[in-house]
């Protein structure tokens, strides 16, 4: 891949971090979030770790930056960049974590294992720890709401987490096996 690949795969993240940020109230459309998911890994799966961590770092800086914006008026913008900073390395963490999977068999699930663990790490450490943008808690108004009292958030999740990510591998696949060699190219990015 290389570095116009690379910044496709940034945009292309960085679009995916809109989304999650959707997600979450004030817009609340949660349906979208194996969406996010799916454009998470697009953009790492089959990335070197050094493009995995900055499609991340983009992905994770969009979503809460949009997902944080109350913050600046409550405790300053120096802080709001600091605290969405913080968590967007979080996301890159996940995100090279996804990328050193996906190629394992069943690689989305163990994705989804990964993208999970770091939320809950997140949700715990540091100074009590920053929950904000629990794939979870977009699950409120959607079909997989009825999930949430067996599951709880976590493990509703890890399910909205996998489900996109094996969409997006799916459609990968599906794309390598029935592309010509210049859409198989395109298909890498998936």
């Amino acid at each position: 891949i290389g570095r116009r690949g690379g910044l496709v795969n940034a945009v292309g993240a960085a679009g995916g971090g809109l989304v999650a940020a959707l997600c979450f109230e004030p817009v609340g459309a949660g349906w979208l979030a194996p969406v996010a998911m799916a454009l998470l890994w697009a953009s790492v799966a089959r990335a070197p770790l050094r493009f995995a961590a900055f499609s991340g770092l983009c992905f994770g800086l969009a979503f809460m930056l949009v997902l944080l914006w109350w913050l600046e008026d409550s405790i300053g913008w120096a802080a709001w960049l600091g605290l969405a900073g913080a968590l967007a390395v979080s996301v890159a963490v996940a995100s090279v974590g996804v990328r050193a999977v996906a190629s394992l068999p069943a690689g989305p699930v163990w994705a989804g294992a990964v993208w999970i663990g770091v939320e809950s790490l997140r949700s715990g450490w540091p100074l009590g720890g920053m929950p904000w943008g629990r794939l979870g808690f977009t699950a409120i108004d959607t079909p997989w709401q009825s999930l949430l009292p067996y599951t709880g958030i976590t493990g509703t999740g890890l399910l909205i987490a996998t489900g996109g990510f094996t969409f997006a591998h799916a459609c990968s696949v599906f794309l390598r096996r029935t592309s010509s060699p210049r859409r198989t190219a395109a298909a890498g990015m998936l």
